[in-house]
């Protein structure tokens, strides 16, 4: 796999684990995502 492509995926892996992370011990409800604008931010890549 050509390295920048290989780059980018990893990328993405390593922001959905991130992503993920704010939701450790609780079921992912898009209505409560929805609810909660800390976790849109951090879902956003905002800082």
């Amino acid at each position: 796999m050509d390295e920048y492509i290989e780059k980018h995926l990893y990328d993405v892996l390593l922001s959905i684990e991130e992503t993920e992370s704010y939701f450790e011990g609780r079921p992912k409800i898009y209505q409560d995502f929805e609810k909660n604008i800390l976790r849109q931010r951090a879902g956003s890549g905002r800082r």
